[in-house]
């Protein structure tokens, strides 16, 4: 699916792909394009098909994040988050191509921050994208995409708390899952952040030449929000860590606590087991065998031990 807008007269209204004027602000979604449609983002963007290619297989294989300046355009790999189902989130790419006045993005995978923006588009309440230039409009995207990490990493933060009141207690089989989906989103999450700072650290330094003195200093602040949530993922994992400590603490201490009931009950069973075994061999002489009380006597004797043993 492609869709492409403009400015126009102050407003955003749809184009045709070759109807793109670089003169205007121009903004191009494609996601999860057809083999016709990635015949005219070749032709838009003024390359081969292998060249193409090579992009698409980035997004297959979840390369690295990586910005690279080409002869016409600058192509750029970032990392998003992805709900791969409800319990589960992972990070998926998204590339993105800068070429004058046009920003184009191309996704396999639904990316919740970018369908967001793109139906504010839709619903004409999102003009101001298109007035600052593609710098500002890049830098849009980006901090989305960085807001929905923190957002969701402030969530586990959330959930974690929640399952460690309840780790006092005791934790279900659904619960131990939860925690161990939650520390595979963070490991893709630091991975993923990591790459994508790369990726800001070369846009705010500035080395590319569409981008103005403005849009620098909003990359700039892009990084230091990448630094901040690195921050944040660094000691969400170590609590997810301190979290599995503290549960393995407590079920060793719950297994300690039975096995020592075990090996008093044990003890306890073994006493009269003990004594009411020697009086049953076959000997000829065996103490209070032919006592009138010799039965009761044997059974206090092992009412007093055990009371010796338990106290």
């Amino acid at each position: 699916m492609i869709k492409s807008y403009t400015l126009k007269n102050m407003r955003v209204e749809n184009i045709e792909l070759d109807k793109i004027n670089s003169k205007t602000m121009n903004l191009v979604h494609c996601f999860n394009p057809g083999p016709e449609e990635k015949e005219q983002i070749i032709k838009l963007l003024k390359i081969t098909k292998e060249e193409f290619n090579e992009y698409i297989e980035d997004l297959k294989e979840d390369a690295r994040p990586r910005i690279e300046h080409e002869q016409n355009f600058i192509f750029m790999l970032y990392k998003a988050p992805w709900y791969e189902n409800k319990e589960e989130i992972l990070t998926t790419p998204v590339a993105f191509f800068i070429k004058d006045n046009m920003l184009l993005i191309l996704h396999d995978d639904p990316v919740k921050t970018i369908t967001k923006i793109m139906g504010a588009i839709e619903n004409k309440k999102a003009s101001f994208l298109f007035k600052k230039g593609v710098g500002f409009m890049l830098y849009k995207f980006l901090d989305s995409i960085n807001d929905e990490f923190l957002l969701i990493t402030d969530k586990i933060s959330d959930t974690s708390d929640l399952l460690k009141e309840k780790a006092t207690k005791e934790l279900t089989e659904k619960n131990i899952e939860r925690i161990d989906d939650m520390n595979t989103t963070l490991i893709y999450f630091n991975r993923a952040i990591l790459g994508n700072g790369e990726v800001i650290t070369f846009l705010k330094k500035g080395y590319f030449r569409p981008f103005k003195k403005y849009d620098k200093e909003l990359f700039h602040d892009l990084y230091i929000d990448v630094i901040q949530l690195i921050d944040t993922l660094k000691i969400q994992r170590e609590v997810i860590h301190s979290f599995f400590n503290f549960q393995n603490a407590i079920a060793s201490q719950r297994l300690n606590e039975f096995m020592k009931r075990v090996t008093v009950l044990a003890l306890l069973i073994m006493v009269p087991t003990f004594i009411s075994g020697l009086y049953g061999m076959n000997f000829k002489y065996i103490p209070l065998q032919n006592h009138p009380l010799g039965f009761f006597i044997t059974i206090i004797l092992m009412l007093v031990i055990l009371v010796f043993l338990i106290i």
